[in-house]
């Protein structure tokens, strides 16, 4: 049986698949719409991805809505789906462009694992804080990062709800909030204050550096995903 991972909403269901275009099968994946869904107890609207292996269906992937310029009431993410060739395209029936204005708006998602920045627990952490005085930005710091080489901050969905605070998580659909940010042996700490891509719900936004060493035989890395703390 397929389900949501969250329930609805305001009281209401999420409406996971409830109508007409809120379902899409090709091949071995189905992709569910849940406009009514929430995001770590957010109400944006989700669509859930599930692909069949050979021990029945699992879920593949949870599409959101980019944190910000989501109604009150809820974004209402997942109106319509469409699935076609890895590539999946969401309806959002409630995104603001601004204040009082609301309009839809399509999202095209790629299904590949380019898309998410995760990285197993390693010797180098990040830093997520608020400032006091202003709640739309965000304190970003790295340490021991133990060497030279560059990296950017990003930020996205948490993979999967875990409490405000948890740490160990994927970042998925993974926006950039920096360019490349150098770093040496004798300053491996890096340092940044960007806008918050959602202020008004924090717990629906991680955080990571996305890095790498100049050594030649070095790999592209992740911090694990942190919320604010």
């Amino acid at each position: 049986m397929l389900t949501p991972l969250e329930g609805g909403g305001n009281g209401l269901p999420a409406y996971f698949g409830s109508r007409h275009g809120m379902i899409a099968v090709r091949g071995d994946r189905v992709v569910v719409g849940a406009y009514n869904g929430r995001v770590n107890g957010v109400t944006t609207g989700v669509a859930e991805v599930f692909r069949r292996e050979a021990t029945g269906w699992v879920r593949e992937k949870r599409l959101a809505p980019p944190p910000g310029n989501t109604l009150p009431s809820g974004g209402a993410f997942g109106t319509n789906v469409s699935l076609t060739d890895g590539r999946v395209l969401v309806t959002e029936a409630g995104w603001e462009y601004a204040p009082g204005l609301a309009t839809r708006r399509l999202h095209v998602f790629e299904l590949s694992e380019g898309d998410v920045a995760c990285d197993g627990p390693g010797t180098v952490g990040l830093n997520v804080l608020f400032d006091d005085g202003d709640r739309s930005h965000v304190h970003l710091s790295t340490f021991g990062l133990g060497g030279s080489g560059f990296g950017y901050f990003v930020a996205g969905r948490p993979r999967s709800p875990l409490p405000l605070g948890s740490g160990s998580l994927c970042v998925d659909q993974v926006e950039r909030l920096t360019g490349p940010l150098p770093f040496n042996a004798t300053a491996d700490q890096l340092f940044r204050t960007v806008p918050h891509p959602d202020p008004s719900a924090p717990q629906s936004t991680a955080f990571q550096l996305v890095y790498r060493l100049t050594d030649p035989a070095a790999t592209v890395r992740t911090t694990v995903a942190r919320f604010m703390n």
